[in-house]
C-alpha cells in the first residue's frame, strides 16, 4: 500500500505512482505551481509556456527545461523575423493576476457555453474537500458506490455574471497564490471568460428542475453533487453525471433520496402514503394525486390548484408538505407581490410556485397567471444599461390557497382546480407533522416516480373522446389514472365534475352572468325549449338591468357592480359565452348592419343537411385560410358558386336524429361552439359532419343574402 506524501492519502494499486511519491491530484497541483511560478517563455516566439502546457503531457514541460521551446515551436519554428531577440527579458517577465487567475480557471473548467438567453456559463470541474484528516464530500456522498478517501470529481454549472462566481475567484487566488486580489482583476477575469462562451461556446437550453431531453424526464435532485433522476418508459434511476440541463437558484433545496418500489402494487402503496398527511376528502383524492404528479412533467400546461376552506383545514400544510415532495426550497409558500415583473421572477426562480393565504386577484394579476400556466413571456430592462433586457419564458406549476375562493375571473377559473377543505378534527404539532411526513417522503415520491415512468409507457395508448380546456393536462392526468389502477373514464368523469363547477363559480362570481342565468331560466321555461330571444344590445342589457333591479336586489347604478353603457356590457358579457355554452345556451351575434343578438337553447331544433360548397357559399364563421377548423376539412370559398340552401320550416313528421361520431363525441354547433343533441333532416342528403342550430345557419343565409344585395 503506498501513501502519498504530501495528503498521506491512500493510492490505489490501479495506479501506478509517480516517481515523486505524490498522488495524482498532488503531483499535478505540484507542478502547476512550479509551472506559475516560473512562468518561463519560449525563446523563439515569447510565448508563455503555460498556454500550451494544459494542452501537452508532462513530458512537453520536461522538455522545456531542457531546449527552452515551447511545444509549437519545437514542431514548427517561426520564422526568424518573429524570434523573439531578448530572451533574457522574456524570462524575467512576470505574470500578471489576471494572467493567473485566467489560467487556474480554465484548467478547472471543462466547457464554455451559453444558455437560451444568452447568459454566459462555465461547465466545471469540482473535487472533494479535505477538512483535517478526512475527506467531507467523499463521507457524505450519498452514492453507494462511491470509495471514501480516493479522489473524486463531479461537474456544476456556473454563471460567469453570478456575485459568487467573482467571491470564487478571489477565494481561488489567495488559494493557490496566497495574495489577495483587486475587484477591478476580477472583474477584467470575467469578461475574459464571457467573451470566450459568446465567441467560442455551445448553446445549452437550461431548464428549472425538470426538463425533457433524449425522450427522457430529468429532475434535478438539486444537491451539491448535481445528481439528477432519469425517468422513462422502463423504469428511472439516479445519474450521477447528467447532462448540461439545470440552473440553480439560492432557495432550492435538495430532494430527498427517493425509495424505489419493488412493484407496481408497491408503487401505488407508497404513493397513496400522501393522504396520511393531508386534510384531503375522498372526492378529491384522485385528481389532486394526478395533479401532484403532473407537476414532474414539463413543458405542458398543469392546471392551478386552489384550495380554499376556513381557518384550520391545513390549507398551508398541505402546500408545504408537496412542494417537499417534487420542490423543495427555503422559500416553500410565496408572498404575491404588487409589481408585474416581480411576479414574473418569482415564476422564473420557483418550479412549483404555492401562494399563501389570498384574499384577492385584480384582472392584471390574473391574467399574468394565466399566461404563466399555458406559457408566456416577461423582459424587463437590466439595471444600469439602455437597451439590455432581463428575459423570463414561464410555463409553471401555481398554487393558491385561502380562506376564501380567490380566482374568480373566467379564464383564470378555466385554467384552475378548486379544492374545498374542511377543518381537521385531531391537532398535531408542527414539529409531529414534519417528523411523520419526512418517515414516509423517500417512499411517496418513489412511488410517485414509478408511477410516471407507468404513466409514460401508457400515454400514447391513451383515448380520451372529449378533451378540457388543458387537453395536455387531461391526457397525462388519464395516463396516471391508469397506472394507480384506475380507468381514464374515472379521471375525465372528475375532471368534468371539477370543470362543471368551475362554469358554475364563473356565473355566480359576475352580477351579469347570474341575471343572465336567472332571467333566461325563466324566459325557457315559459316560452317552450324551442324558442329563441333576439334582440339588439341596448335591449338586452335594459332586461337584464330590471331583472337585476326587482329580483335580485343588485345595485345596478354603482359602476363597480353593473355596466352603465353598452360598450362596457359588452365587455362583460362576452367572456361568459364559453361559460354560458356549457350551461346549455346558444348565443350569436351578427356583425354587419343592425347589430343582433340571438339567445336559445342548446336542445332545440338543429339543421345539419347544407353540404361542404354550402359551407364555402355562406363563409362560415371559424374558417380560416380555406380551412374549417371544426373538423379539419378544406374548403374552397371562392371558386364555389352554387345556390343558397332554402331554409325548410321544421314539421312534426319531419325524422329527428340523435348522433354521436364514431369516437363517442357529441357533435357541437360549427357556428357557435355550442353542444346539440339532435337535429331534423332538411332537403338535401343528410350530413352529420357539419351540424349547426337553426337560428345561427339562418343568421349566416341572411348574413350573405345582405351582402349579395349589396
Amino acid at each position: 500500500m503506498t501513501v502519498c506524501s504530501l495528503c498521506t492519502r491512500v493510492i490505489p494499486d490501479t495506479i501506478p505512482p509517480p516517481i515523486d511519491g505524490l498522488c495524482t491530484t498532488c503531483h499535478d497541483n505540484a507542478q502547476r505551481r512550479i509551472l506559475f511560478e516560473s512562468f518561463k517563455v519560449c525563446k523563439l516566439c515569447n510565448a508563455h509556456i503555460a498556454d500550451q502546457y494544459n494542452q501537452e503531457t508532462r513530458s512537453a514541460y520536461e522538455a522545456y527545461i531542457e531546449d527552452g521551446l515551447c511545444p509549437t515551436c519545437r514542431k514548427n519554428p517561426p520564422p526568424p523575423n518573429k524570434i523573439n531577440t531578448n530572451p533574457t527579458q522574456g524570462e524575467q517577465r512576470t505574470p500578471k493576476d489576471i494572467e493567473i487567475l485566467t489560467q487556474y480557471c480554465l484548467t478547472q473548467t471543462t466547457e464554455f457555453f451559453t444558455d437560451q438567453y444568452e447568459t454566459t456559463c462555465l461547465y466545471m470541474n469540482k473535487q472533494c474537500t479535505k477538512q483535517g484528516d478526512a475527506c467531507y464530500t467523499c463521507e457524505n456522498n450519498p452514492d453507494p458506490e462511491h470509495i471514501p478517501n480516493n479522489a473524486c470529481t463531479w461537474h456544476y454549472i456556473q454563471p460567469t455574471q453570478n456575485k459568487d462566481f467573482k467571491h470564487w475567484l478571489s477565494h481561488l487566488m489567495y488559494d493557490y497564490e496566497e495574495k489577495f486580489v483587486s475587484s477591478e482583476n476580477i472583474t477584467t477575469v470575467v469578461s475574459i471568460l464571457s467573451g470566450k462562451c459568446l465567441s467560442q461556446g455551445k448553446r445549452h437550453n437550461l431548464a428549472n428542475r425538470i426538463a425533457y431531453k433524449d425522450n427522457h424526464i430529468w429532475l434535478d435532485m438539486a444537491d451539491e453533487f448535481w445528481r439528477t433522476i432519469k425517468i422513462s418508459r422502463e423504469n428511472w434511476e439516479i445519474v450521477k453525471h447528467s447532462p448540461i440541463l439545470f440552473r440553480r437558484y439560492k432557495h432550492q433545496k435538495a430532494l430527498v433520496t427517493p425509495v424505489k418500489p419493488k412493484t407496481l402494487t408497491e408503487a401505488r402503496e407508497y404513493a397513496n402514503k400522501l393522504f396520511n398527511h393531508l386534510n384531503i376528502s375522498e372526492e378529491h383524492r384522485l385528481i389532486f394525486l394526478c395533479t401532484t404528479i403532473s407537476y414532474l412533467i414539463p413543458n405542458i400546461p398543469h392546471p392551478i390548484l386552489v384550495t380554499h376552506g376556513p381557518q384550520g383545514s391545513a390549507k398551508s400544510t398541505l402546500f408545504k408538505l408537496i412542494r417537499r415532495l417534487v420542490d423543495p426550497s427555503k422559500i416553500e409558500l410565496l408572498t404575491l407581490p404588487h409589481k408585474i415583473d416581480e411576479i414574473a421572477q418569482q415564476l422564473d426562480h420557483h418550479c412549483v410556485a404555492f401562494y399563501d393565504n389570498l384574499n384577492y386577484l385584480s384582472q392584471e394579476v390574473s391574467d399574468t397567471f394565466c399566461r404563466a400556466v399555458t406559457g408566456a413571456g416577461f423582459s424587463k430592462r437590466e439595471l444600469y444599461t439602455n437597451d439590455d433586457d432581463i428575459i423570463f419564458n414561464i410555463k409553471r406549476c401555481i398554487g393558491f390557497n385561502g380562506i376564501n375562493q380567490v380566482a374568480e375571473k373566467g379564464d383564470l377559473l378555466d385554467r384552475s382546480i378548486l379544492v374545498e377543505l374542511t377543518p381537521i378534527e385531531q391537532r398535531k404539532t408542527e414539529s409531529e407533522v414534519d417528523a411523520a411526513f419526512e418517515k414516509d417522503q423517500a417512499q411517496i415520491l418513489g412511488g410517485m416516480l414509478t408511477i410516471l415512468s407507468e404513466a409514460i409507457r401508457l400515454y400514447d395508448t391513451v383515448q380520451v373522446v372529449n378533451y378540457q380546456r388543458l387537453a395536455d393536462f387531461h391526457r397525462w392526468g388519464c395516463a396516471i389514472t391508469e397506472a394507480l389502477g384506475f380507468s381514464s373514464e374515472d379521471f375525465t368523469k372528475t375532471y368534468n365534475t371539477k370543470v362543471d363547477n368551475q362554469v358554475d363559480e364563473t356565473l355566480n362570481n359576475d352580477n351579469v352572468g347570474l341575471t343572465f342565468l336567472s332571467y333566461f331560466t325563466k324566459y325557457f321555461k315559459e316560452n317552450g325549449k324551442n324558442s329563441n330571444w333576439e334582440g339588439t344590445p341596448t335591449e338586452l342589457l335594459n332586461t337584464l338591468k330590471t331583472e337585476a333591479e326587482n329580483l335580485l336586489r343588485i345595485p345596478t347604478n354603482q359602476k363597480a357592480v353593473w355596466p352603465q353603457e353598452v360598450k362596457s356590457f359588452g365587455k362583460r358579457f362576452t367572456p361568459l359565452f364559453p361559460a354560458l355554452n356549457k350551461k346549455g345556451f346558444c348565443i350569436r351575434q351578427n356583425k354587419g348592419g343592425l347589430r343582433l343578438i340571438f339567445i336559445c337553447l342548446g336542445t332545440q331544433t338543429k339543421l345539419s343537411s347544407y353540404t361542404s360548397s354550402h359551407l364555402g357559399v355562406l363563409g362560415v364563421s371559424g374558417m380560416s385560410c380555406g380551412t374549417f377548423s371544426g373538423r379539419g376539412e378544406e374548403y374552397n370559398i371562392e371558386r364555389v358558386e352554387e345556390k343558397l340552401p332554402e331554409v325548410t320550416p321544421n314539421t312534426p313528421d319531419m325524422p329527428t336524429f340523435s348522433f354521436v361520431d364514431s369516437k363517442g363525441r357529441q357533435p357541437t354547433c360549427c357556428f357557435c361552439g355550442g353542444l346539440i343533441e339532435d337535429w331534423h333532416w332538411v332537403e338535401g342528403p343528410l350530413s352529420f359532419e357539419n351540424p349547426a342550430h337553426e337560428v345561427c345557419y339562418r343568421l349566416e343565409v341572411e348574413k350573405k343574402q345582405q351582402g349579395a344585395v349589396v
